[in-house]
This record gives structure tokens, C-alpha cells and sequence, in this order.
């Protein structure tokens, strides 16, 4: 997997190929200056003694070919780009300078993959016709040259003919061995103080160089300019000596590995292979060893340091240059997948409590417990927290006209969908009572939103039920509403219980009060009954005022909404207006409720305090003498 890794997951390839190229910028052992190659530069110098920059003056390159033939050189490479017509004098005597040189001579071409119109390839295939060519690319991996290809394909995109690339030619123009593959190219280092790895001097200079110096040699002609043909290598990162390097010196470094038969000293598959499984078991050993989290990190860290400085080490020796990426992230799987392996038994254990317990308590609980043992005590703790309390109308006449299997098989269905819903707002199920649900807010994990949740997962376990109840319904069988009551305030929440039997609950004047709103639907003629407490946290949710409810039992009043569901927004108005002008005790508030009733006597909201208006009361105040 870390091998896998290294080579297709971008970020790992990349930093794979950073790692190696800081190893060749600062830790190759130095080399001799190779002293088959010579470099003549078109450099600033070179262009100051010409008549114009571009394209390079024909006949100077023609003078300077005829000095150079006269030294003897073994071959020669002329990396400039030959486009474009100058003047018909210059342009023969660059071909007459060509064609009567003694030794062979390559030219780089380009095609359209370089910017060349059909026009500029044209001139460059009638100019260079007889001629040998070869390829100009310099070929990048994510910015950087790597490697050397022998081919390249020059012309339109995808159907250009494949050539030789530059070095390739030149290579078989001197009789030199070149590999069918591509090849990592080893760029040289001098020595401190040392020669340059490749000889270099002003092309305008060559008459006055000594013969000796290019008797039998390659010379390549290019440019070495700041800002044209210049890439970034090995050597350039981390700010090294070579912040970028010239196309002809590029060339040159890859022609100096085949005169020389050299490769780059990459380590075998095999002891790649070595490394990465020993580093694979160690991390899995690490991870199976009866040790604390930090010495097992000191130990895979110092494991980590001695590959990596011994892989230094060894490569500034002149060894090969091992993978280092690849163990190291091998020795972290095998530390991740040893570590998975030794958590089995209490994963299983965790695993098997969750599954045992998940069907009598919520999942909250179970992770609570989970995560802290020590709240298996008794106890409990004040918190501000929400509650829903539900109850199916008419339950006991439906177990009376139907068996008991067919009641239980309902009821299954029933809750299963009524607690998917509560867990899917993260609500702890508190206890299943008949035909009835408690589910709380805010507890045991803290929830700031839980009013929100409540007042939500109220409003979704409303649609589910009232579309449960009309699918039954058409299937023949009679099933009430479904009544749900919301509140929110302070409460004791816990484990209550005996030592031997306990039971993650709350308590509290709050907690009673939800489940009295929920029997609070059937004398106001609605199905969801929230606290002003719970609905006012909504600022886009539309809800109708209820009354200002005294509980049963009680002598403080809670302000009390329900949803709009179903009800026109034209008649949420006119309601509104009504139950305004009752709050007042304005009579227009009953003359506003006869007109409604008359308008939507099926509301069941309206239909009560038009009963209310009927019997001469007035204001919200509603006064509750049943549960």
C-alpha cells in the first residue's frame, strides 16, 4: 500500500521526488569534470557583439562553425531553433558552413508542442532538409527535469513523427551507446572549489581558444541566457547551486551519462522490496508491544531516523540511493494496522455492549457510557434541556377491535419510525410507554441548539405520524392522531435508580409539564403543543398562539403555540388578528371567532375558543381542570 501509495497519490509522489532530489543537490559525492564535452554559450557577452539579439546572426554562427572546424571536434550540437528566414547571404553561409564541416552536426528542431506555426515549421523542415536533427524537448516532471527520453514526438499535437531527441542524435552521431528507455539523468556535482562539471566558454571566444581543447571532443553551441531556455533540476531545490539550468547544459549532463555508461545509482527492487518489509514489521511490532503511546512513538521515530540518515549516509558514500518515503510510510501502517489489530478485543467488547444495549437505551447514552465508565454511578446533575412527550389517541378502543398481534405488529412499525426520527435529531429516547414516546434534549451530550432539535423533531414526528395514519386508514384500519407536547427549561438528569437498576433519565417540574402539553391537545384541538419557552427560538417557523395554559394542578400559566399546518395563510391572519383582539378583551375578538369557525369549522384550534367565546369567556387565560 505505501509502495502503491508513493507512485499515484500526487502529494506522496511529489514529496517522494523532493526527497531524492535534495539527496542529488546535497549529498552526491562529487565527480570529475567531464572532459569529452565542451559547452560554447550564446550568453549576454556572446549577443553584446552581434547587430541584433534575434534570431541569431547566421553568418557569425556560420564564422564560428569554419574556427571550430579547424580544432578538430568529434561532433557537434547546435541547440538553436533555425525558424525563420534572415537575410539569403547569411542563411548560406550558415548551409555552406554546415555542409563542408568535418565532423557530423546535429540540430534541434522544434514543432508546434514549442509555440512554431505551420509556417516557422516549414521554413525549419525546407532549411534543415539533409540535415541531422534532433528533438529539442526538455522534458519536465511537475517542473523539474528528471529524466532523459531518446524520443520525442515533434509536429501537431498527437500527430507530429517521432525523432530522435537532441542528445540521442548527437549520441549516435559519435558512435555512442544510447538506451531504447528513459533514464533518470545523474547530475554531476563538482567537487568544492572544483572545475565546473561541464567546460564551458563564449561561443564569440572560440578562435581564440587553444585546438587541444576541442580535438575529439562533443561541443555543444546553445544559449546560456538569464531568462530563455531555463529549467529547474534537482540541484535547484532548496535554494541550491543551481537555481535553474541552461537547456545546453541540461543536454550536456545527459550526454556526459552516455559517453560515461553511467545510470543513476538507484538501490535494486529487491533491496527497495527488503526495506520496506522490514520497515512494515517493525511498525507492527511496535504497535503489538506491551508499551505506553509515547515509547512506542520514540522507538518509531528513532527506527524512522536511522533509515533516513543511514539512506543519506549511504548515498553520500556513493551507494545507491534507497527509498526512504516508502518505509517510513510503511512503518506507519504497520504501526496503524498492528495498532487496529491489538484494539480487536476491545473494540469487539465496545461493540457487543453497543449492540446488546441500542435497542433499550439511545445511542447517545451508550457513547456517554462508553466514553466515560465512571457515569455508570448514581447521580445526576441540573441542566437545561428539552422535552417531547407523544400519545396515539384512541389506543385502547383500536386494542379492543383488533388481535393482539396485529396491535403489536402496528405498534412495531409505529415506534420505529418515531424513534429513527428522535435519534436523527439527536435526541436520547427516555423510555417507550404504551403507545407513547419521551425523548429529551440537551442531555447527555451538551446540546445548545435543543430547544431547536425539540421543537423539530416535533414537527417531523407530527408529518410521519399523520402519514402513518392515513395509510392506515386506507388500508381499512381506524388510528387516532398522534398528540405531542414540547417544553424546555431546568432539569435533573442521571442515572436514578437502585446500585443494581438504574435508568439514564431526567426530573423535574419541566419534564412534567411536556408530557402535560401533550394531553393539552385534546382539549384545544390540536395535534402538536409547544411551550412559548421551546417555539421561541425560531425566528422563521410560523406558529398560531394557543392560550396562555394553567396547567392542572398549577397557578403560573405557560404561553403555549402550535404549527400552521394545513391552515390557509389568509386565515393565519385572520387568527391572528382574532386572538390579538381576544388577548384585549376586545368583544371583536368573539365576533372575529364566529367568522372563522363559520370559514374552517374543522379547525379544531379555532373550533375551541369559539366554544370558549360561545360560553362568554374572554382574554387567553385558559384555566385546565383535567390532565
Amino acid at each position: 500500500m505505501a509502495w502503491l501509495g508513493v507512485r499515484h497519490v500526487p502529494v506522496l509522489r511529489q514529496g517522494s521526488a523532493w526527497l531524492e532530489d535534495v539527496q542529488a543537490a546535497y549529498f552526491s559525492p562529487p565527480r570529475a569534470q567531464n572532459d569529452d564535452i565542451v559547452i560554447l554559450a550564446i550568453d549576454e557577452d556572446t549577443l553584446a557583439e552581434l547587430p541584433f539579439r534575434s534570431p541569431i546572426d547566421r553568418r557569425f554562427l556560420a564564422g564560428a562553425l569554419r574556427n571550430l572546424a579547424t580544432k578538430g571536434p568529434r561532433a557537434v550540437g547546435i541547440d538553436v531553433i533555425f525558424d525563420q528566414r534572415t537575410t539569403p547571404d547569411a542563411d548560406a553561409a550558415l548551409l555552406d558552413a554546415l555542409a563542408a564541416f568535418p565532423a557530423p552536426v546535429v540540430i534541434a528542431v522544434a514543432g508546434a508542442e514549442h509555440g512554431l506555426t505551420q509556417r516557422q515549421r516549414d521554413f525549419q523542415r525546407r532549411y534543415l532538409e539533409g540535415r541531422r536533427t534532433g528533438s529539442a524537448t526538455v522534458r519536465t516532471t511537475q517542473g523539474v527535469v528528471r529524466h532523459f527520453y531518446p524520443t520525442e514526438t515533434v509536429g501537431e499535437s498527437g500527430g507530429g513523427a517521432t525523432i530522435p531527441a537532441f542528445v540521442t542524435a548527437i549520441g549516435e552521431a559519435a558512435d555512442v551507446s544510447v538506451p531504447a528507455t528513459p533514464q533518470r539523468i545523474a547530475f554531476r556535482l563538482p567537487a568544492p572549489g572544483g572545475p565546473p562539471a561541464i567546460r564551458a566558454f563564449p561561443l564569440h571566444r572560440v578562435e581564440h581558444l587553444p585546438a587541444d581543447w576541442f580535438t575529439d571532443r562533443i561541443v555543444l553551441i546553445g544559449a546560456d541566457l538569464p531568462t530563455q531556455d531555463r529549467f529547474r533540476t534537482p540541484l535547484s531545490v532548496l535554494g541550491g547551486q543551481h537555481s535553474t539550468m541552461a537547456g545546453i547544459e541540461v543536454h550536456a549532463q545527459a550526454l556526459a551519462q552516455l559517453l560515461e555508461g553511467e545510470r543513476h545509482p538507484a538501490s535494486h527492487p529487491f533491496a527497495a522490496a527488503a526495506l520496506l518489509a522490514v520497515a512494515v514489521a517493525i511498525g507492527c511490532a511496535l504497535a503489538l508491544a506491551d508499551l505506553r503511546l509515547p515509547a512506542k512513538a520514540a522507538l518509531a521515530f528513532g527506527a524512522a531516523a536511522v533509515c533516513w540518515i543511514g539512506g543519506f549516509a549511504l548515498f553520500a558514500g556513493g551507494g545507491p540511493q534507497l527509498p526512504l518515503l516508502e518505509p517510513t510510510l510503511g512503518m506507519v501502517l504497520g504501526l496503524t494496522f498492528g495498532g487496529a489489530h491489538a484494539r480487536q478485543a476491545e473494540r469487539a467488547e465496545k461493540r457487543f455492549l453497543r449492540e446488546a444495549f441500542q435497542r433499550y437505551v439511545s445511542p447517545s447514552v451508550i457513547d456517554h457510557v462508553l466514553s466515560d465508565p465512571d457515569k455508570l454511578e448514581l447521580g445526576g446533575e441540573k441542566r437545561d434541556m428539552s422535552f417531547v412527550f407523544s400519545d396515539l389517541a384512541g389506543f385502547t378502543s383500536l386494542t379492543e377491535r383488533h388481535p393482539p398481534e396485529t396491535v403489536v405488529s402496528l405498534l412495531q412499525e409505529y415506534f420505529d419510525g418515531m424513534v429513527r426520527i428522535a435519534l436523527a435529531h439527536g435526541g436520547t429516547v427516555d423510555r417507550l410507554v404504551g403507545d407513547g414516546i419521551a425523548v429529551f434534549f440537551g442531555a447527555p451530550a451538551n446540546q445548545p441548539d435543543h430547544a431547536k432539535r425539540a421543537v423539530r423533531c416535533a414537527l417531523d414526528l407530527d408529518r410521519y405520524c399523520e402519514d402513518f395514519r392515513r395509510k392506515r386508514l386506507a388500508g381499512g384500519m381506524h388510528v387516532g392522531i398522534t398528540r405531542i407536547g414540547v417544553h424546555t427549561g431546568a432539569a435533573i438528569v442521571g442515572n436514578v435508580g437502585s446500585a443494581a437498576r438504574f435508568h439514564y433519565t431526567a426530573h423535574g417540574d419541566c419534564v412534567n409539564t411536556a408530557a402535560r402539553l401533550e394531553s393539552v391537545n385534546k382539549h384545544v384541538g390540536t395535534r402538536v403543543c409547544a411551550s412559548w419557552d421551546a417555539a421561541r427560538h425560531f425566528s422563521d417557523m410560523p406558529f398560531r398562539p394557543v392560550a396562555h395554559l394553567v396547567l392542572k394542578g398549577k397557578t403560573v400559566g405557560v404561553d403555549c403555540v402550535t404549527v400552521c399546518d394545513g391552515l390557509p395563510e389568509r386565515a393565519v391572519r385572520h387568527y391572528l388578528t382574532a386572538y390579538e383582539a381576544l388577548k384585549r378583551n376586545d368583544p371583536a375578538g368573539a365576533r372575529w371567532f364566529r367568522t372563522l369557525y363559520r370559514r374552517a369549522p374543522d379547525d379544531g384550534l379555532i373550533a375551541f375558543h369559539w366554544r370558549r367565546v360561545e360560553r362568554g369567556e374572554t382574554g387567553v387565560r385558559v384555566v385546565l381542570e383535567e390532565k
